[in-house]
């Protein structure tokens, strides 16, 4: 009785081990490698849109560098898209079209950020607790596309979204000091 218990035990540990070696199909994940963009803020300019200065007409400078984190970029867009407390998006606009050398120092303006949106036409337009949220457009050197953000919200997971490693958003909010 003991070697058949000893057996049965023998041939189902051996069909178990055998069934673990493949599901029997052809499933595979097809899984790409991405990028990833790093923000840093200029500590030289302001982190935020400082609306005192705002509603006396004051053009504000912001500036960031950004490199890439990891992945294979051949070029980058930098977009932006400006949130507003009431919750209207608006946006993404392209900044920087075809940025290829990492890491890159750039400088807007308030001024820029006007004329690149539509729906903003002065300082007026800035709002206390309206966001920018500056982030990339990345493409890899195999020729994909690697949108972050679009107006309907953030297209990455909230690995990268809290990753304390790289930043992949510039966010300025407009507030007081």
């Amino acid at each position: 009785m003991k070697k058949i218990k000893l057996m049965l035990t023998f041939l189902m540990v051996s069909v178990f081990m055998v069934s673990c070696d493949t599901d029997g199909g052809t499933s595979e994940l097809d899984l790409k490698v991405g990028a990833v963009p790093n923000f840093t803020l200029n500590p030289d300019y302001p982190t935020i849109l400082n609306l005192n200065e705002l509603s006396t007409g004051a053009v504000i400078d912001f500036g960031f560098t950004v490199e890439i984190a990891q992945g294979d970029v051949a070029s980058a867009d930098v977009v932006a898209v400006y949130e507003t407390a009431t919750g209207d998006v608006y946006g993404p606009v392209t900044l920087t079209s075809n940025v290829t050398e990492f890491p890159t120092d750039l400088v807007y303006s308030t001024d820029d950020i006007i004329a690149a949106f539509a729906e903003l036409n002065s300082n007026a337009d800035f709002k206390l607790g309206d966001e920018l949220l500056i982030t990339t457009k990345l493409y890899l050197a195999d020729g994909t596309e690697l949108d972050l953000r679009d107006a309907d919200g953030r297209l990455y997971g909230s690995d990268i979204h809290t990753s304390s490693v790289y930043d992949v958003v510039a966010n300025y909010p407009v507030g007081c000091p």
